[in-house]
């Protein structure tokens, strides 16, 4: 059997997160572990029998050292003796990482010697508590989930309050190495570095940013989810003007200031090594489109960073690429980054080359567009549904699936005095319409929300109560069920679509808009949809639903056709 691999890189890992110290309680289920320690050079081991005493011993090293010291003990209830030092360590704000061997899932309550629940079981007196990912060689995520939660763990256990940490780690049999086997630690790991810039002076950040040498780099900022944006536009103008690329979708707010359209540039798979960057730097929150995701996760010789404007440690790296987190405000960051970047020599071979890919793209959209008005869809109508919302300054609320991605989808072009929201955090289809509802309380101009049919009925409670504004203009995109799904691939072609998966309804919106005195227009064309969005943005004296109803399988095939402009 070959030693376990991922027990090496957690050796490194805690050295090159600082600890210098391993306090070892012997066993049999840790000896894997203590072997990986032992043959750190890098790491000084100490050999204690009993787990109560060794944790205080450990709090004794902490004190002395002012480092990280970790702790390690086989399995059963041997971590449980380590306790009353963990409670001193976590009331003292002492950073011990215990590190507790365990039996693997499949044996718990199996009467299988020295197991016990060993998940979480020292969760009241730790900061926080893990559970080591098993290897799995099917899974190629594994190793890279082992290290994201190594490093997480790592920069809670020191950063802003510090505190004990628990690391419960299954080791599967037979876990001995054979005799004369020869193994190597890791020559590169992934340590992510968690950078407080809150604790720091103006000197720090000056002195990093001088040492990137950002003229011979191509940046890109990743842009999600954003609520407040207005301080933050300017400086992305200067920093595109500098060669930076902005890429981010309708829900970042980033106006005309960010590339918007990326997921169509990304479509063609054949120019991504042009589009690749030296630095990505993320701010906001998640993305809606998955393309942008897979293109980032694509970039392994990138360094990734993450603003994190949070208090907490929590590592997210979503693009599985992460080196430096910053905490700090997000404005802080790139007005520092706009001080210390001059013209990058990529302005034109990178900026350049986003930038003539998104105006190609535009073009194919407006082409399209404009040569399939007489056919009626869906993509069609939601077109004319956004350039109408787009010429005058409101909110737009969006529900999750089709309604969200269209509108990064189709030339969408907001500007400042728009702002965009969507339920991101989960994505689900329920509650956007009461999301909407409640954000509209107390609004004095018009706030549209974009849903699908199924979410609307969904959630069409969010109408039953006595808050609902004149203000609210309601529309409901009607294609008889989850029309998403007619265009996945993998899900368009299963004989259960229709009647299990995108769910074909044929309810309307009438009936509720009635109940909860809403004035109720119907569109089943491009004249209708016209005419009756002049009337959707006057002024009323109760809300209104606009219905726009459109054939399943004509949306199907316009959008298909559409999406595979791009690819090519």
């Amino acid at each position: 059997m070959a030693f376990p691999k991922e027990l090496l890189t957690l050796s490194k890992l805690i050295s090159a997160h600082g600890i210098e110290e391993v306090i070892i309680c012997p066993g049999s289920r840790n000896a894997p572990l203590i072997v990986s320690f032992e043959r750190n050079k890098e790491l000084k081991t100490y050999s204690l029998v009993d787990e109560r005493s060794a944790a205080f011993f450990a709090i004794g090293r902490a004190i002395i050292t002012k480092k990280p010291i970790a702790i390690c003990c086989t399995s059963g209830s041997a971590g449980l003796n380590m306790a009353p030092a963990i409670v001193e360590a976590f009331h003292q704000e002492i950073p011990i990482l215990v590190l507790t061997a365990d039996r693997p899932a499949e044996w718990i309550d199996q009467w299988d010697g020295q197991t016990i629940r060993q998940e979480n079981f020292l969760a009241t007196v730790v900061k926080k508590s893990y559970n080591f990912p098993v290897s799995n060689p099917a899974n190629p995520n594994t190793s890279w989930f082992q290290e994201r939660l190594l490093n997480e763990a790592l920069i809670q256990l020191v950063s802003n309050k510090k505190g004990p940490i628990h690391i419960n780690i299954p080791i599967i049999e037979p876990f001995y190495p054979a005799k004369g086997e020869e193994f190597k630690f890791p020559e590169k790991i992934k340590k992510v570095q968690f950078l407080n810039f809150k604790k720091t002076n103006s000197l720090f950040l000056q002195e990093f940013f001088k040492s990137q040498k950002f003229a011979d780099k191509k940046i890109l900022i990743s842009i999600g989810q954003m609520d407040d944006t207005e301080s933050i536009l300017p400086l992305l103008e200067n920093l595109q003007n500098k060669g930076v690329v902005c890429v981010g979708d309708t829900t970042s707010n980033g106006a005309n200031h960010v590339i918007q359209n990326h997921d169509l540039v990304l479509a063609n798979e054949s120019n991504w090594s042009k589009l690749s960057p030296h630095i990505v730097i993320h701010i906001g929150k998640s993305h809606v489109s998955k393309r942008i995701k897979l293109f980032l996760r694509a970039q392994k010789h990138a360094s990734t960073w993450w603003i994190n404007e949070g208090d907490n440690e929590q590592i997210v790296d979503n693009f599985q690429n992460l080196s430096q987190i910053f905490n700090c405000k997000t404005l802080e960051f790139l007005t520092e980054l706009n001080t210390n970047l001059s013209n990058s020599k990529y302005q034109n071979s990178f900026s350049g080359i986003w930038k003539e890919l998104s105006n190609i793209v535009s073009k194919k959209q407006m082409d399209f567009l404009n040569k399939s008005q007489e056919t009626w869809s869906e993509l069609i109508a939601v077109n004319s549904i956004l350039k109408y919302i787009s010429q005058r300054p409101s909110s737009l609320f969006l529900g999750n699936s089709l309604s969200v991605r269209y509108s990064n989808w189709l030339p969408f072009q907001t500007t400042s005095a728009h702002f965009i929201y969507c339920n991101r955090g989960t994505s689900g289809i329920e509650g956007s319409l009461s999301t909407y509802v409640g954000a509209n309380v107390e609004n004095t101009n018009l706030s549209y929300l974009m849903i699908g049919d199924l979410s609307f009925q969904y959630d069409k409670n969010g109408l039953w109560n006595q808050y609902l504004n004149p203000n609210l203009r309601i529309i409901v995109l009607n294609n008889s069920g989850g029309g998403i799904f007619r265009n996945l691939e993998g899900a368009k072609d299963l004989p259960e679509l229709e009647s299990l998966i995108s769910t074909r309804q044929t309810n309307s919106a009438q009936n509720t808009a009635n109940d909860a005195g809403l004035h109720y227009l119907a569109v089943h064309s491009n004249a209708e949809l016209h005419e009756n969005l002049v009337k959707l943005s006057s002024k009323s004296n109760s809300g209104m639903i606009l219905e726009v109803f459109t054939n399943p399988d004509t949306n199907a095939n316009v959008l298909a056709e559409y999406m595979n402009l791009f690819k090519s």
